[in-house]
């Protein structure tokens, strides 16, 4: 897991394949922003997601086995919270239809909260249940970028 400000981005741009394409994803986003939607990058090895919604007081952990992601909160503020996928129970097994299992809550979650220009760089091993209120539900634009794991 990655987390960090949008400016600090060059740091972590090759830390993995295709993570310098999903940063200028973002930082194309933030001069020219999208409406939300889906947009394909370099087909399923890249995509993005750009999200409005409204934070939830509720939750529950996910990780994916194909792809890594790039949350960056573009408007807005909210909780993320972060555990190790080995150290969790498994809620729902892997469905690939949907790319995610779920889990129950660990006794070593780790939250953070999130504002406007935060990203977090969720991997495979990395359980996260992000979208969580920080006080009250609050409106949030989020991007989220796929980034298809290498073997």
């Amino acid at each position: 897991m990655i987390i960090d400000s949008i400016k600090n981005k060059a740091f972590y741009e090759n830390a993995y394949p295709l993570l310098a394409e999903a940063f200028a994803f973002v930082e194309e986003y933030n001069k020219n922003p999208l409406p939300a939607g889906k947009y394909e990058l370099r087909g399923t090895d890249l995509f993005a997601m750009v999200q409005e919604y409204n934070t939830r007081t509720e939750g529950v952990f996910e990780a994916h086995d194909k792809y890594i992601d790039l949350q960056y909160v573009a408007s807005g503020e909210e909780k993320m919270v972060y555990a190790s996928r080995a150290e969790l129970a498994e809620k729902t097994p892997y469905n690939p239809d949907i790319e995610a299992a779920f889990y129950e809550n660990g006794d070593r979650d780790v939250s953070m909260v999130f504002r406007a220009g935060d990203f977090a760089v969720f991997y495979p091993q990395d359980a996260h249940k992000p979208g969580q209120a920080v006080g009250e539900s609050a409106p949030v634009t989020k991007i989220v970028v796929k980034i298809r794991v290498r073997a």
